[in-house]
């Protein structure tokens, strides 16, 4: 999808997203396990997020194709 030219912005922008979750769900996950005593809370929002990944993929991804960047980079 990002071609030659675009595979590291798209890495970059994956591994970033990555990294954000990876910081906030032990987190998440703690203070709920803290308020509740249950994992059900946390399995819950994790459902959820799932979820609305699953609807970005569909929503915002419809047709698989390469991005121009150049065209992206003019307008900002």
């Amino acid at each position: 999808m990002a071609g030659p030219a675009g595979t590291a912005r798209w890495v970059g922008v994956q591994n970033m997203f990555g990294n954000v979750a990876g910081i906030l769900a032990p987190s998440i996950t703690g203070y709920l396990l803290g308020s509740s005593g249950s994992f059900g809370h946390a399995f819950l929002i994790a459902g959820l997020v799932n979820i609305l990944g699953i609807l970005g993929w569909i929503i915002l991804l419809p047709r698989v194709e390469p991005v121009r960047w150049s065209s992206i980079a003019a307008v900002h």
